[in-house]
């Protein structure tokens, strides 16, 4: 009778957890490794991840790094911002060391991260009018 009552709590225990996983496991963060663009109305937005840079002094010792450029299709590659950042819960978390704007240095972000695959990932976007935007894994920077 007890080993049957065991087996009646372990299989609703294994029944809960597949009711509660969204079916979309996280990536890890070295899966992100690499560049990934995004073109929007002639505007390219990129990320690059890595382990770690010895390009930029803030991110020196740190990891996992990354960057987002933002440039017009055809123009020279800027880079926007620079952080670290982790995959969290089904979010992508930055914590950004370097940007432009300068209010945005030592903040987190945390956006959406869905549809990861070897070649794209979808990530909200409240800038874009969809609310999200599909990156394309690249082999160089467009």
């Amino acid at each position: 009778m007890r080993r049957t009552s065991a087996l009646w709590a372990l299989l609703f225990l294994s029944l809960f957890a597949s009711a509660c996983d969204s079916g979309d496991a996280d990536p890890t963060e070295s899966e992100l490794f690499g560049i990934w663009g995004n073109l929007d109305a002639g505007q390219w937005r990129v990320f690059e991840f890595s382990e770690s840079s010895t390009e930029y002094p803030e991110l020196v010792g740190r990891t996992p790094v990354y960057t987002v450029s933002l440039y017009a299709d055809g123009a020279s590659r800027t880079v926007v911002q620079r952080g670290i950042y982790a995959v969290k819960f089904g979010r992508l978390v930055t914590t950004v060391l370097f940007d432009t704007t300068a209010a945005n240095i030592g903040r987190d972000f945390g956006n959406d991260i869905s549809e990861v695959s070897a070649g794209s990932f979808k990530l909200q976007s409240t800038s874009s009018a969809t609310g999200s935007r599909v990156f394309e894994r690249l082999s160089a920077f467009p």
